[in-house]
C-alpha cells in the first residue's frame, strides 16, 4: 500500500549496482592515467556496465 513493495526487483540488488559503481567510479578517477591505461580502460567499462544495469533494473521495476 502507499507505493512500498511494488516493484518486483528487491531494493538491495539496486543498492548493491550503485555502490559497484561508485566504487570503480573512484577507482578509475584514482588510477593514474599514464600506466596500466588498459586496466583502467576496463574498470570505467564495468562501472559502465554496472550503471546500465542499474538503469535496466530501475525500469524494469517502473
Amino acid at each position: 500500500m502507499y507505493g512500498e513493495q511494488c516493484s518486483r526487483v528487491p531494493g538491495d540488488a539496486l543498492w548493491a549496482c550503485f555502490w559497484v559503481s561508485a566504487a570503480l567510479g573512484v577507482l578509475a578517477l584514482a588510477w593514474p592515467r599514464a600506466r596500466w591505461a588498459p586496466a583502467r580502460r576496463a574498470v570505467v567499462v564495468l562501472q559502465w556496465g554496472a550503471q546500465l544495469t542499474l538503469g535496466a533494473l530501475i525500469l524494469a521495476g517502473a
